[in-house]
């Protein structure tokens, strides 16, 4: 009886059809609507907001594999890399999906789970053979040879491409266009240098050039490759005079100038140079066959004293021709840049009337040293930069030779800072002066947080050469916690630090102003409370970089606690063409191309996280702009003003911190923060213009191709080419320009 009675129980309780099919009604509308509230805050880029939507959409819907990928997305954006891991594999165990695999493997790299990472991209690239991007993210983690190519015969490629254009000549004219607007990761650099040969200038400029080949410490062969590449330039009004020790003289390569009048081998107590425009070489650098033809363009159209040109390194293969690697891409004429770079230009015109008796002089300051071409035109650059107008020209018109010879010279070195850079390039560096007797007063705004302080602020003292020169002034913005007061009080006891109350709401800007309007310090620096500095004797390197010639203002590498890069400087108008930090998740012992995140050298800009800047130059810039700009982008928006103002931005490489970044105020992850962050960067726009997109420290060749802003290559156009070079040879090229947009 009691078990029929629960049999009829069950029954009566049973939804009937109809019921069944209206609640499964009811959740196809909420799942629909669950994902395009999802889809629209990831439109909005709302990370939360949206991770929360497509939440509730697997909850409902759990076999929903592609959502679970956009949820792991989301999450990943978000900042929780474990949630995001949790939904990549739940969708994995749905579908073997490649894209899965892939976002997977970025969150695990990410977090530093290399290994881990490795396996997941090449499952990834094992489901999806030939995909660019897992191509690019194996190269990044170090692992690019992991990367599974597609199977299909390329010549299958061709003719499928042939048959649908119908003319096998149009379809690869239609490659060759789609390429010119394609971007090659860093380790395709030969294959890029290779689809882009060098074209012609718009047109050709009637010149006689003298070029000085210097080779006093160069190989025989050396020598040769150089003269042989002169030999097939374009422009045939050249003169070659290779500066060589007396026994190259009796050597079989003086034969050459037998064969061409155009070419003397001579000593350099000997050298008598003709006036007229010189190009400064060392010898082992092949110049293209249109690189004179370059050279005397770009000096007709600016009228530079000076004209240097970008340059990579060559080896050649006597029977498989030349292969290309570690090109050195110069940013405009940069006097900081020039003095730390361990590789100056390799081809220098100098176009003065006194432009020959000016590199003889700075040849023979130099005569005892293997690189005596490279610390010469070091010299001359430095002597002119922002004295005179000098031209960059965006073209890779020099290729060093790696050739090895004797003397050592040319042979690749594997103890170098930059890797692959060929020892005869890497010269010393100028000498810097004494940093000056300058006191320094750090400015940090805070509210509680009291530990994270404290470690800041000890820090400073603790690493500064001359504590005795520093003070801290504390900020306190309407801190509540007692822990906090406890620690101001220890603080402002122990040390030289000042507690100003301000009893207002947040607004970066002005707080930082209000404080600077009372300090007599010769230098302020701005510094967040979430920063520890590492670097010992920080403050006198500080000092001696905002004491350089022609500085504003001064900046410092920022890493997050694992690490890795957080701040590298600051890159304008790449990617989307919004500010952005250079290196931001490279390891901390990659020094990026050329040493540029390991070095000091000019920005165009530089985070407020930690900024030095003395204070006549804070004055005349009229400080922050607490009105438009309360919360982001008045860094920014302040490193523009000092470039205005004819003065550099200079990030110093070599003062490192750790920075949490934005742990006090929070990430921009709700829809208010990031409305907020989008009111203020067009407030930013509204001031700068197309000025906001222009970088003089990035050269056009550089191109974002995993999402970074020096991950690969592309070609310029010829308008960016021309533009670039225009703008370089204004006396204080730095300075953002008026009026038209200055790239494409």
């Amino acid at each position: 009886m009691i078990d029929r009675f629960k049999r009829a129980l069950a029954e009566f309780r049973k939804p009937s059809p109809a019921s069944q099919a209206a609640l499964a009604r009811s959740r196809q509308i909420r799942a629909r609507e669950t994902l395009a509230a999802g889809n629209a805050a990831r439109d909005e880029e709302d990370w939360a907001a949206a991770a929360g939507f497509y939440a509730a959409h697997v909850a409902q819907k759990p076999e929903a594999a592609a959502i679970h990928i956009q949820l792991g997305n989301m999450l990943a954006r978000s900042g929780d890399p474990v949630g995001a891991e949790r939904s990549y594999r739940q969708a994995l165990t749905l579908a073997p999906d490649a894209d899965a695999w892939l976002q997977l493997g970025r969150t695990l790299a990410a977090v530093g789970r290399r290994a881990e990472a490795i396996e997941a991209l090449v499952e990834a690239g094992r489901l999806a053979p030939g995909d660019p991007d897992v191509r690019t993210e194996l190269a990044a983690v170090g692992a690019p040879e992991l990367a599974v190519e597609n199977d299909r015969p390329r010549s299958a490629h061709v003719r499928d491409l042939a048959r649908v254009g119908g003319r096998l000549e149009q379809t690869l004219d239609a490659l060759h266009d789609w390429l010119s607007v394609s971007t090659y990761p860093r380790e395709a650099y030969d294959v890029f240098r290779r689809n882009f040969p060098i074209t012609p200038p718009p047109h050709r400029v009637v010149a006689e050039i003298t070029v000085v080949v210097e080779a006093l410490y160069a190989s025989p062969a050396r020598i040769r490759t150089t003269l042989l590449a002169l030999q097939d330039q374009s422009l045939t009004s050249w003169r070659a005079i290779v500066l060589a020790p007396s026994r190259v003289l009796e050597h079989p390569v003086a034969s050459l100038a037998l064969c061409d009048d155009r070419v003397s081998f001579v000593t350099p107590d000997m050298a008598t140079l003709p006036a007229g425009p010189v190009l400064s070489l060392t010898a082992g650098t092949i110049l293209h066959p249109e690189a004179l033809s370059w050279f005397a363009f770009a000096q007709e159209r600016t009228g530079a004293e000076a004209v240097y040109c970008d340059h990579d390194h060559v080896v050649e293969h006597w029977r498989h021709g030349p292969r290309y690697m570690d090109p050195v891409l110069h940013p405009m004429p940069d006097r900081e840049d020039l003095r730390t770079t361990p590789a100056p230009p390799e081809a220098l015109l100098l176009a003065s009337a006194t432009a020959a008796e000016e590199l003889m002089t700075a040849l023979r300051r130099h005569d005892q040293e293997a690189a005596a071409g490279a610390a010469a035109r070091r010299d001359l650059l430095l002597a002119k930069v922002d004295r005179v107008p000098v031209a960059h020209l965006p073209r890779l018109l020099a290729s060093v030779s790696e050739l090895p010879d004797g003397a050592g010279q040319g042979r690749r070195s594997e103890d170098e800072d930059v890797p692959g850079m060929a020892a005869s390039a890497v010269v010393s560096m100028e000498a810097e002066p004494a940093a000056p007797d300058w006191s320094i007063a750090v400015i940090v705004p805070t509210r509680d947080e009291a530990a994270m302080l404290e470690t800041c602020v000890r820090s400073l003292f603790e690493r500064a050469a001359r504590p005795e020169r520093l003070t801290v002034v504390i900020a306190d913005n309407r801190s509540q916690e007692p822990e906090t007061a406890r620690v101001l009080a220890e603080l402002s006891g122990e040390l030289n630090v000042v507690v100003v109350p301000v009893d207002e709401p947040f607004n970066w800007s002005r707080i930082n102003n209000l404080l600077a309007a009372t300090r007599l310090e010769d230098l302020l620096i701005f510094a967040n409370n979430d920063t520890v500095m590492l670097t010992p004797n920080w403050d006198e390197i500080v000092r001696r970089r905002a004491a350089a010639d022609g500085a504003g203002l001064v900046g410092a590498r920022l890493l997050y606690p694992d690490g890795t890069v957080q701040h590298a400087g600051m890159t304008l108008g790449t990617g989307e063409g919004t500010p952005d930090h250079e290196g931001v998740g490279a390891d901390g012992n990659d020094h990026g191309p050329v040493g540029r995140w390991a070095r000091s050298r000019s920005a165009a800009g530089v985070t407020g996280a930690f900024m030095a800047v003395r204070r006549e130059v804070f004055e005349q810039a009229a400080g922050f702009d607490a009105g438009a700009l309360a919360i982001g982008y008045n860094d920014v928006d302040f490193c523009l003003r000092v470039r205005r103002m004819g003065l550099r931005v200079i990030y110093a490489g070599d003062v490192e911190l750790i920075h949490l970044e934005s742990k006090t105020r929070g990430r921009n992850e709700t829809r208010a923060r990031i409305a907020w962050d989008r009111g203020e960067l067009r407030s930013l726009y509204e001031t700068w213009g197309e000025g906001l997109t222009f970088d003089p420290g990035h050269n056009p060749h550089w191109a974002p191709a995993g999402g970074a802003a020096f991950d690969g290559f592309q070609e310029p156009t010829s308008r960016r080419v021309l533009r670039h070079l225009e703008l370089s040879a204004r006396l204080h090229p730095w300075a953002p320009p008026k009026g038209e947009a200055w790239s494409d």
